[in-house]
Parts: structure tokens; sequence; C-alpha cells
């Protein structure tokens, strides 16, 4: 995945079995506009959810950024996720475990406080926002037990 993507803007992912490892789907493919995004088609999703089983998301961040917004809201999305694992190119790697699932829709949750930060900091460029709203929700989640963070 990062000698794939080394030098480039774009992300792979692989959804792993959380108990053997073994790659289940994924998608290398982003170019064109996708640039520091990355997810399933229809038919990857769609396979992913007959298989059923456990998995742990693997995806890299090109620029070495902390997890997204988009990385905590699909980890809770996906009901059988049970991790998100982000690589960076620059050996930095972050883990978030979720250990509970949520009890309110985290989409919403994660919008509330964009907005709320999009106002209090008018003017911030989108990724300084972007880092303070993931801030701001890992905090809340980690603080309440819904996962656990490490970085290495």
């Amino acid at each position: 995945m990062l000698e794939h993507r080394s030098g480039s803007e774009y992300e792979d992912l692989a959804m792993l079995d959380a108990k053997t490892g073994k790659f289940l789907v994924g998608n290398d493919k982003a170019s064109g506009d996708f640039k520091h995004k990355c997810g399933l088609s229809q038919k990857e999703a769609d396979t992913l959810i007959s298989i059923g089983k456990k998995f742990a998301i693997l995806h890299n961040h090109p620029n070495s950024s902390k997890p997204s917004p988009s990385d905590i809201k699909w980890l809770f999305k996906r009901e059988n996720a049970v991790s998100s694992n982000i690589v960076c190119h620059d050996g930095t790697v972050y883990r978030l475990e979720k250990l509970r699932s949520l009890g309110f829709s985290i989409e919403d949750f994660i919008s509330d406080v964009s907005n709320e930060t999009k106002i209090k900091y008018s003017g911030w460029p989108d990724y300084l926002i972007d880092s303070y709203v993931s801030d701001t929700v890992i905090e809340f989640l980690t603080k309440n037990k819904y996962i656990r963070v490490e970085m290495r």
C-alpha cells in the first residue's frame, strides 16, 4: 500500500479479517479527483457484507495526517468493523479500535461538530477545520469509551 502510493496523493483501502488478517476486499484504484480519499464500490461493499466477518479497515494517508472525520464515520457505519488502521508515509500508524456501538448517528454528530467549528473558526482552511473536527470527535468518543486510539 505504501509502496503503491509512494509519492502520490492517493489512498488504497483494504478490509482484513479481524481474526486472521486475511485480505477480504479492497480498492487500490483511486485516481483523478479522488486525491486523499478512498472507498469501496457498491459491489465491493456488498461482497464485504455478504462475507459477514468482523474486519479491520486498513488504508494509507499520503500526507501523513491523523484520522479524518470520514475515517471515524466509516468505522461506525460499517457494523462489522472492529478497527480503522491508518498507515502514514512518514511511518506514523494510527489505530482506532471500536469498543462499542453508538446510540446516536455518527454522521449527525460529525456534521454538528463541523458546523459549529466552521462558525467558530470562520475563514480557516478546510484541512484545519477537518483536523479540529477529528480531534473534537475523537476526544468525545474516547472520553465516553466508544473508541480506543493509539498512535505509533
